[in-house]
């Protein structure tokens, strides 16, 4: 049965290689037009409603939670600001390679250049974590109650971002044979270089 097993895995990743090399032959055809890139335009504009509709939602379910919508705003007023500081600061930390001169010095002017990209989402979850803890022991509001409704905004957010990262062409899995694959010139060149 296992042997079973194995030849079945062996065929699966010899399709997968195939449909990989038949997709590859013809993005690299002359009449193959790859989708172009998102603008950061269109990428922010991905984002920020992916914010909106969080913060929406979450007023609207804060009733639930005992959290009304001006705690919800004034505690935004300070967490998307802290959070748009913090995302980049996750990533320029975690990568600060790229982010130095030659001589070793930091060129603070690419730190500073959010267009470039280079944002984690994780430096805003921990800063908003942190803003919220400062916010409902300034304003003596229970941290759980806005902490779990956080994470549906959280959630949500998240959910509404990774279209910005799957029309960029940013986030995608390993080679597949399944339908709902993905494959551009910039994934192919990555996963087989």
């Amino acid at each position: 049965m296992k042997q079973k097993t194995e030849a079945q895995q062996g065929s699966i990743e010899q399709l997968i290689y195939e449909e990989t090399e038949r997709r590859l032959e013809i993005m690299q055809s002359d009449t193959y037009e790859f989708p172009k890139k998102m603008t950061r335009v269109d990428y922010g504009i991905i984002i920020a409603s992916g914010l909106l509709l969080a913060v929406w939602l979450c007023s609207k379910w804060g009733k639930r939670f005992g959290i009304t919508e001006d705690q919800i705003t004034d505690m935004m007023l300070f967490a998307v600001p802290a959070a748009l500081i913090s995302i980049r600061a996750y990533y320029v930390i975690f990568n600060l390679g790229q982010y130095r001169n030659a001589d070793g010095s930091l060129n603070w002017g690419a730190v500073f250049r959010y267009s470039d990209g280079g944002l984690a989402i994780y430096g805003g979850i921990i800063s908003s974590v942190i803003v919220l803890l400062i916010f409902c022991k300034v304003r003596k509001i229970n941290f759980l109650a806005f902490g779990d409704l956080g994470v549906h905004g959280l959630f949500i957010g998240q959910l509404v971002g990774r279209w910005g990262n799957f029309m960029n062409v940013e986030a995608y899995g390993a080679p597949t044979a399944l339908p709902w694959r993905m494959c551009s010139e910039s994934i192919a060149k990555e996963l087989y270089s």
